[in-house]
């Protein structure tokens, strides 16, 4: 044990009597975590995206308001 590195070492000690079943289970929790986590920074993204798409889409109304205003002068 004495020659494996230092977090290998921690990984063992945390993990010791702990059968495979049980470390699948925690692996398990972490990735669903892990794909929550990114469902949500995705959702965060897309609502982002849309509304830079609104407020976009509404300066484009306007300049065009103002286009044809000032054109009719």
């Amino acid at each position: 044990m004495e020659s494996m590195p230092q977090y290998q070492r921690e990984v063992k000690l945390r993990f010791r009597g702990v059968g495979i079943e049980g470390l699948v289970k925690m692996e398990r929790r972490r990735a669903d975590a892990a794909l929550a986590e990114v469902e949500r920074e995705r959702s965060a993204s897309a609502t982002t995206a849309e509304e830079a798409m609104a407020m976009i889409q509404r300066l484009q109304r306007e300049k065009n308001s103002i286009e044809i205003a000032t054109n009719q002068q």
